[in-house]
């Protein structure tokens, strides 16, 4: 913290200076520790002095994410990503975070599709293809609870399109038919 307090010095009498880029590295390594620790209020602290200086730094912005995703705040997490999103446009890192948070917000559909698009990038990559049929599978689910069978059917036939859907999409689309 000290180190961190006598760089930001620096910076404030040498914005135009070096120390942006170590002040940086610091308080992103500050900030992971305060996320290990749980201790989220000082984790955003930290990272906003750190996006003073510099907002547009990646690995701050994906901490921040961290700290929102964690704490319950998925819209602030979602509307982070989709700034990370404008620096890297592509990242499959990202979008796959993005996924997972429209999934806690149980917009399946939204994840799904945003999965389903990075097993077609990335046929190599078996966690993006288990996302996606499991996401199918919690979107049946929702559209079995609200009586909309058609629905439901059409998505577990989306799934079965692009491969085995899976035992427990198959195990809602029969509900469908009972």
């Amino acid at each position: 913290a000290a180190g961190a307090a006598y760089l930001e010095t620096l910076l404030q009498h040498n914005p135009a200076n070096n120390y942006i880029k170590s002040y940086d590295e610091l308080e992103l390594l500050i900030a992971i520790d305060f996320i290990r620790e749980e201790k989220w209020e000082a984790a955003l602290a930290t990272i906003n002095k750190g996006l003073a200086y510099n907002k547009n730094n990646k690995a701050l912005l994906e901490q921040e994410v961290t700290v929102y995703a964690s704490t319950g705040k998925t819209t602030e997490a979602i509307a982070l990503v989709d700034k990370l999103m404008l620096l890297s446009p592509g990242n499959a890192s990202l979008l796959f975070k993005k996924a997972g948070l429209l999934e806690k917000e149980q917009r399946f559909e939204e994840a799904a599709a945003i999965s389903y698009a990075l097993y077609l990038q990335h046929p190599d990559v078996a966690l993006y293809r288990k996302a996606y049929f499991d996401e199918i599978a919690n979107a049946e689910k929702v559209q079995i609870m609200q009586q909309q069978w058609d629905k439901a059917i059409d998505l577990y036939n989306r799934a079965a399109v692009t491969g085995v859907p899976g035992y427990f999409s198959l195990l809602y689309t029969l509900t469908a038919y009972i």
